[in-house]
């Protein structure tokens, strides 16, 4: 079975490019290779003794992990290939007859360390379909010119490797859509990577970036663009030219200028989705106001202790994630986001939950509430005006005893209760007959209290450990 028939992300991810959210993010930018295609016909061959008994129904071949040392000549039989994938194994060069698969399309020579890649690079631009090209894992500290006339490709795949730099002639891959170049030693973003006007997808996660150059605004075609876990101090004023960006994560990186940076993600008129985890943000600037397009706001692990009331402008906004900061309360007029539907107030042990929860009431499309990690010992009768409520995560807390109001939420589809000091639930816990999942590892609950609660939610996935 192929390491790549799932597709990442995430993502989302993601590459999926359309209203974001964190597994679109998960998909095209964390640290994962994108998927190898499937063929039409589904049929993925795995043993090349079988793939050679029919050669020309042989579209998907998969040799990953399997421990080949070097490709047989009768390769070159497989006429109708279109992808080669070839992950894991101790490959050093291909054979000639490589370059008789005019059919291909696609092949993974992921993880392949002693790859000699200048000369796969010299059979490779005899693949005239050649579209998607995977190299990640390779140690790699130089890509050769010769990748400037596999002209076909849409996709680079050049994730942890050693590179600090590409050579010029990948300009020359005008259809280039997708790049993946995180995990390397990148300290610049130079003008090899901006003059690749098609791409869509630019994955930079974990190298030494310091800044965004001016150049940036000729990617006019991007919609995602991760630069996480790098050292960007500022933003440039170029991105606002970045008319089809819809993804940009800027976590763990060290922005100190926010009031200039929103300033300029405000111009950005595409932008969806945000992440600005761990950069150590203690205030947000009223110019968070201005992103009144967007729907996701990553915020957690900042030192954020006073929401700014500028947040409720943001009408269109439906995730907003400000786990583990030092929030105590939500502004009085919250209710304005009015199309809010996941908030993330987990390990704010600060927070005031008699406070906040009658500021939540009024949110008709709130969905999902993190409240975990927050030292709660009471649940305010105010719960049970959550009703519009699926998922409520209440983990980690001091909870000795449950709010009963809490039956009153008959909308739940997943309750997490793990890790506080249960002994049991209140009466009337059945009444919660949606629930599809309820958390209760790390209590003290006994078995008699297991058992009432199978009686009382038989259908209902409970996890005690």
């Amino acid at each position: 079975m192929t390491r790549f028939l799932v597709c990442k992300i995430l993502s989302f991810l993601s590459l999926v490019l359309c209203i974001i959210s964190p597994s679109v993010l998960a998909q095209i930018t964390k640290n994962v290779s994108p998927a190898v295609q499937t063929t039409p016909d589904n049929k993925i061959y795995t043993s090349l003794d079988e793939a050679l008994k029919t050669p020309e129904k042989v579209y998907h071949l998969d040799l990953s992990e399997q421990g080949f040392d070097k490709l047989p000549p009768e390769i070159g039989k497989l006429k109708n290939l279109q992808v080669l994938d070839l992950f894991k194994n101790r490959i050093k060069r291909l054979p000639f007859e490589i370059t008789q698969l005019k059919n291909l399309e696609e092949i993974n020579l992921s993880h392949n360390t002693q790859l000699i890649i200048n000369e796969t690079m010299l059979d490779l631009s005899n693949l005239p379909k050649l579209k998607k090209l995977h190299l990640a894992g390779n140690f790699i500290q130089q890509l050769p010119s010769k990748i400037g006339t596999l002209t076909g490709l849409t996709l680079l795949d050049l994730h942890d490797n050693l590179l600090s730099e590409l050579p010029a002639d990948i300009v020359k891959l005008s259809h280039l859509s997708e790049i993946y170049l995180q995990s390397n030693r990148f300290k610049k973003i130079g003008n090899e990577i901006t003059q690749l006007t098609a791409l869509q997808s630019l994955d930079l996660y974990f190298n030494q970036i310091q800044e965004i150059p001016e150049s940036i605004s000729q990617l006019k075609k991007l919609r995602t663009f991760n630069l996480a876990h790098n050292a960007v101090s500022k933003l440039a004023w170029g991105m606002s030219a970045l008319e089809n960006l819809q993804v940009l994560d800027l976590s763990r990186n060290t922005l100190y200028n926010c009031q200039e940076a929103f300033l300029i993600l405000s111009t950005i008129p595409s932008l969806k989705a945000l992440h600005l985890n761990d950069n150590h943000i203690q205030k947000l600037p009223n110019e968070i106001g201005l992103l009144t397009h967007i729907q996701e706001i990553y915020l957690q692990t900042n030192e954020i202790s006073i929401l700014n009331e500028e947040i409720v402008k943001l009408k269109n906004l439906r995730i907003l994630d400000l786990n583990r900061n030092q929030i105590k309360t939500v502004p009085d007029n919250f209710q304005k986001l009015a199309n809010l539907e996941a908030l993330h107030l987990g390990y704010n042990t600060r927070l005031t939950l008699s406070d906040v929860l009658p500021k939540l009431i009024f949110l008709p499309n709130l969905r999902t509430l993190n409240l975990s990690g927050n030292a709660i010992d009471k649940l305010p009768n105010e719960i049970a005006n959550l009703q519009s409520l699926h998922t409520l995560y209440l983990s980690e807390n001091n909870l000795r005893e449950i709010n009963p109001e809490i039956t009153k939420l008959t909308n739940l589809r997943d309750l997490n209760l793990s890790k506080n000091s249960l002994r049991n639930l209140p009466d009337g816990f059945g009444a919660l007959q949606n629930l599809t999942r309820l958390s209760l590892s790390a209590n003290e609950l006994s078995a008699e209290a297991r058992n009432q609660i199978q009686k009382l939610l038989p259908k209902t996935t409970t996890v005690y450990y």
